[in-house]
């Protein structure tokens, strides 16, 4: 006979796909700007196969497009909205105690959600994705 998987492994099976897509994305992202970063000063090497370079540059982008319309559609099958709406028809699955020891947690080490906490995850971002240098 076969069981009926927990709510924590469907949950748990649930992030690490989400977190396989938002990896490739990032993957996706990373490869697109290093190559139109690197197209002022590696013109020379690209010119040797333009139509390659060419064709990828599209595929990743047009990857990007496609990659992140399928994590932010409302309607999609496997996105951050699905997400968000497990979790939320399942609040009853969620210990309260265990939400109280992270928001705990997080002031403890100063990222408590609110004005720090996005100070610190914006300036993070900026920094690792070199968006102040546009």
């Amino acid at each position: 006979m076969i069981s009926e998987p927990t709510f924590d492994s469907q949950l748990e099976e649930y992030w690490e796909q989400l977190h396989a897509e938002l990896r490739r994305l990032v993957s996706y992202s990373r490869v697109h700007r290093r190559l139109h970063d690197r197209k002022a000063d590696r013109l020379r090497e690209m010119n040797i196969a333009p139509a390659f370079f060419g064709i990828t540059m599209d595929a990743l982008y047009s990857g990007i497009i496609i990659w992140t319309h399928k994590l932010f559609d409302p309607r999609g099958e496997r996105g951050l909205w699905n997400f968000l709406s497990l979790v939320e028809n399942n609040r009853d699955q969620f210990a309260v105690d265990a939400l109280r020891l992270a928001v705990d947690t997080m002031k403890a080490t100063g990222c408590l959600p609110g004005k720090t906490w996005r100070t610190t995850i914006s300036k993070s971002f900026e920094k690792k994705f070199d968006l102040m240098k546009r």
